[in-house]
């Protein structure tokens, strides 16, 4: 597979196609994008997977698709963050952009006593957390987390330093670290007898 933009919704795009491939280095793909990638449509996407598909099917190679953007194909309506994984949205009128994505975004999981992130897949409890954050003068970033089903709510910081940890994220392996004791037990204490619906 080859494309020209160094992107992750480029490389989304492709790994559903390559699913469709049974030998891929007996194909090529070649994706031509004209226009800003933001604009893309997943409907676009869709058309290309349904013409690759097609072209496998028919045991032929993979053909050149040229995808051309020339109209804007819908606006933006909000902008949410997620600072925890799986916890509740933060609503903004602004953001800035990192080489992760969003700031703020998805920066922070809850993980198990077995390093595992835990999702609202597995706990849906988790949808009912709220987080308030702030980020101070001295370059810090402050956190309080707060749950309809707990009186007390909890503060910390989101540390820059200290022990790197290893947490797994589905297969993927993650460096971490850890938020602290306060934030921990809060976190205990309010999903004590939830019953995880996944593994």
């Amino acid at each position: 597979f080859r494309f020209r933009l160094p992107s992750a919704e480029f490389a989304l795009a492709l790994s559903e196609i390559a699913k469709l491939v049974p030998t891929p280095s007996d194909c090529a793909l070649f994706v031509e994008v004209v226009g800003c990638l933001h604009r893309l449509s997943r409907d676009l996407w869709h058309e290309a997977c349904a013409v690759a598909h097609r072209a496998v099917g028919d045991g032929n190679r993979l053909p050149s698709v040229h995808i051309h953007v020339g109209q804007i194909v819908g606006h933006v309506d909000g902008l949410f963050v997620y600072p925890v994984k799986s916890a509740e949205a933060i609503k903004l009128k602004q953001a800035s952009m990192c080489s992760f994505g969003l700031v703020d975004d998805r920066q922070m999981a809850i993980v198990d006593s077995k390093k595992l992130v835990v999702t609202q897949r597995m706990i849906p409890a988790l949808a009912d957390i709220s987080v308030h954050l702030k980020h101070t003068d001295i370059g810090t970033t402050a956190i309080t987390l707060s749950s309809p089903k707990c009186s007390e709510t909890v503060d910390f910081c989101v540390p820059t330093k200290g022990p790197i940890q290893k947490v797994f994220l589905y297969k993927a392996v993650i460096e971490a670290l850890d938020c602290g004791d306060d934030v921990s037990e809060w976190l205990t204490r309010l999903l004590k007898g939830e019953a995880p619906t996944h593994a």
